[in-house]
């Protein structure tokens, strides 16, 4: 379908810089407006092209919100504009919802139990009451306890350092340092995360992780003091998309193409492609490798030894391979010899036609 036939069946009517916006679906886009002039309805027509024009699945995008209310408003007007066909089979999340999918998939995966988020503002205003009462030796006032909810979102989301936030009390009025301290303390202590910590643990997981959110097209409006943190998780997500072993999210909820453990009470034993991160060593699926005396994730780094990019060499290991513990992959690197006037790598400079001058 054309755009002037998708125009015309859905009774699109927009100005040329939405027009240009609807129809520019490959790559990113940036829509920048003030409140009222149509972002809304601008996204959810170029959500339209993109499965009416463009033919893409519905069940490839995803489309992202900042809350719950702004979520359940894309999703009705896609309906109003675009039916139920299809409107059915999108997806329109928060940002804190798919935050929540990844920890609770990273959980699985290494066998531990994610913090309980607190939902109950009043829990977290009781919390931060006390800790006022007990640093301040004063009584919090209402206007005392937002101001302080919003440096501990702005510290959080700016993922500053303790120097940064201890300049933040020569600016504030209160001992925001200790504050923010004892608040994360007491969190931590009772297992719990509040929706900060949420997408801090969201980002860290998928900086350092083997997995990705795997869906193509990425939407996200409703800009705020939490957007920063917003695009570090989106632009995690984009870094690794291209190298991931892992599929975490799709029409149905999580699914999993790779696992880390077999089993899910041994520590020793991994699925060797999971935790691969290097272009030049290749695995094929289901290779265990097992490990009881170091960390059998840092394969990579104990176990595959001299393998420098320079040289480009490759280490290919076929499929259903059981690796001993502590094996080691010893490349060519290692042998050079030790006969000559000096060990140091002169020839390394040939490559790049540099004439080397002893003294």
């Amino acid at each position: 379908m054309t755009y002037e036939e998708f125009c015309s069946k859905f009774h699109i009517q927009l100005n040329e810089q939405q027009v240009k916006s609807v129809r520019s679906i490959d790559g990113p886009i940036l829509l920048l407006a003030v409140p009222g002039s149509g972002k809304t309805t601008v996204l959810v027509t170029r959500l339209g092209y993109m499965v009416y024009g463009a033919g893409i699945a519905p069940e490839n995008i995803l489309t992202l919100t900042y809350t719950i209310a702004a979520a359940r408003d894309m999703k009705n007007r896609f309906r109003f504009y675009f039916g139920d066909g299809c409107g059915s089979r999108l997806e329109f999340r928060t940002i804190n919802g798919i935050c929540a999918k990844v920890i609770q998939y990273y959980g699985n995966q290494i066998g531990k139990t994610p913090f309980s988020l607190v939902k109950e503002n009043d829990r977290i205003t009781r919390m931060l009451s006390e800790i006022y009462r007990r640093i301040q030796g004063d009584h919090a006032t209402e206007s005392d306890l937002k101001g302080i909810r919003s440096m501990i979102t702005y510290i959080k989301n700016r993922m500053l350092t303790e120097e940064e936030i201890r300049q933040l009390d020569e600016e504030a009025d209160v001992r925001i340092s200790e504050i923010y301290k004892s608040y994360n303390e007491e969190l931590h202590a009772g297992n719990l995360m509040d929706y900060d910590d949420q997408m801090i643990y969201a980002y860290n997981i998928l900086r350092k992780a083997a997995i990705i959110l795997c869906v193509p097209d990425l939407f996200i409006m409703e800009m705020s003091e939490r957007c920063y943190m917003c695009m570090a998780i989106l632009m995690e997500h984009i870094r690794k998309a291209e190298n991931s072993n892992f599929c975490l999210y799709n029409k149905k909820g999580i699914v999993m193409s790779q696992k880390i453990y077999p089993r899910s009470k041994d520590r020793e034993t991994i699925y060797l492609k999971s935790v691969i991160s290097n272009p030049n060593i290749i695995v094929g699926d289901y290779t265990m490798y097992n490990d009881f005396l170091e960390e059998p994730r840092e394969f990579e780094k104990n176990n595959v030894l001299y393998q420098y990019p320079i040289n480009q060499d490759k280490l290919i290991i076929s499929k259903f391979c059981s690796i001993a513990c502590g094996a080691k992959f010893i490349f060519n690197s290692a042998n050079h010899n030790l006969s000559s006037l000096s060990t140091y790598p002169f020839p390394i400079f040939s490559a790049q036609n540099k004439m080397v001058e002893l003294v």
